[in-house]
């Protein structure tokens, strides 16, 4: 029977489901089960980040097809520098489109 911190260690040097990972399932003990479902979590997370990544950069990707198209965002999230009163803001998007 494998130690705790040994379990504790393989898992946290593994990246996909490995064999011996069936027999830790097979374990009754309660920490050896939180340590495989906290694997199972992080390993969840993680490919869902990468699937989130990989829509944006296809996202990003679609605007290559038209190189003079210009493309702007917002961030609305948090008090950047366009909350600062002592900034001028352009009356028009012309004025920003000068700019670049």
């Amino acid at each position: 029977m494998q130690k705790i911190n040994d379990i504790k260690a393989k898992l946290a040097a593994l990246e996909e489901w490995d064999a011996w990972m069936d027999e830790l399932q097979k374990d009754e003990r309660k920490s050896v089960q939180a340590l495989l479902k906290t694997w199972q979590r992080k390993k969840e997370a993680k490919l869902k980040l990468m699937q989130n990544h990989g829509a944006k950069l296809a996202f990003d990707e679609s605007f290559r097809s038209h190189p003079q198209a210009l493309v702007a965002g917002i961030d609305e999230a948090g008090r950047g520098p366009l909350a600062d009163q002592s900034l001028q803001q352009p009356l028009s998007c012309r004025k920003i489109v000068q700019l670049l």
